[in-house]
C-alpha cells in the first residue's frame, strides 16, 4: 500500500508540474505545438487535438526522466518490476516471422517481441495523433490478415510498463482488446524492420 501511495503522490506531482508549465502555440496552419518544462514538445493537428493524449505523453516522459535519474542499479530493479505480461492472439504466420527474425539476429524471440511492441506502440501513438483512426486501424488490420495461418495462436509477451500503459490507453479509447493492439503493434514494428528500419536491442 505504501508503494501505491508513493506512486500516486509522484503522479500527482507530475500532473501538477504539467498544469503549471504547459504551453500551446500555433506552429503552422492547422497545427499546434504543445510544450512543457522538462519534456520535449509535441506538434498536434488542431482538428484532432486530444488533450488527454498530450498529457499522457508528457507525463510518461517525466516519469522516464525521473526513472533514469534514480541511478543505474536501482533502474535495473525497477525495470524488472515494471514489465507487464500480455496474452497475444495472432495468426501462426506472424509468430513464425518473428521467430525467424530472432534467429537471424541471434536474439531470443522474447526480446524481439518486446522491442517490436515498444517501437510499434510508439509509432501507433504518433500516427493516431495525425491521422484518422479508421485509416490507421484499417491498415494494421490488413497487415495482420496478410499473415498465414487459419487459426490464431496465443503467446505471452512481456512489455515495458510505460508502453503497456500507452497500449491500454489506446485500447480503451478506440474500443480494441489489448490482444488486438499488441498484435497490431508487433506486426507494424515487423513491417518496418522488413523495410530496413532497425529495432534497437534491449
Amino acid at each position: 500500500m505504501n508503494a501505491l501511495a508513493d506512486e500516486l503522490r509522484a503522479r500527482a506531482d507530475r500532473l501538477a508540474h504539467l498544469a503549471k508549465t504547459i504551453r500551446v502555440k500555433e506552429s503552422r496552419p492547422g497545427k499546434a505545438f504543445f510544450s512543457a518544462e522538462g519534456v520535449s514538445g509535441r506538434e498536434v493537428s488542431l482538428s484532432e487535438v486530444n488533450l488527454v493524449r498530450v498529457f499522457v505523453h508528457f507525463e510518461e516522459e517525466l516519469r522516464r526522466q525521473s526513472f533514469v535519474r534514480s541511478g543505474s542499479s536501482k533502474q535495473k530493479i525497477v525495470t524488472k518490476e515494471r514489465a507487464r505480461t500480455v496474452g497475444v492472439y495472432a495468426r501462426s504466420g506472424l509468430w513464425v516471422a518473428l521467430e525467424n527474425l530472432a534467429a537471424e539476429r541471434g536474439q531470443k524471440p522474447s526480446v524481439i517481441y518486446r522491442n517490436l511492441l515498444r517501437s510499434g506502440v510508439h509509432d501507433l501513438n504518433k500516427r493516431l495523433d495525425k491521422e484518422s483512426s479508421a485509416r490507421v486501424f484499417g491498415e494494421l488490420t490488413a497487415l495482420l490478415e496478410g499473415f498465414d495461418g487459419a487459426e490464431k495462436v496465443q503467446k505471452m509477451v512481456r512489455i515495458d510498463k510505460d508502453f503497456y500503459d500507452q497500449a491500454i490507453f489506446i485500447a480503451k479509447e478506440f474500443r480494441k482488446s489489448m490482444s488486438e493492439i499488441t498484435s497490431m503493434c508487433m506486426a507494424y514494428g515487423l513491417s518496418k524492420v522488413v523495410t530496413q528500419q532497425p529495432v534497437a536491442e534491449s
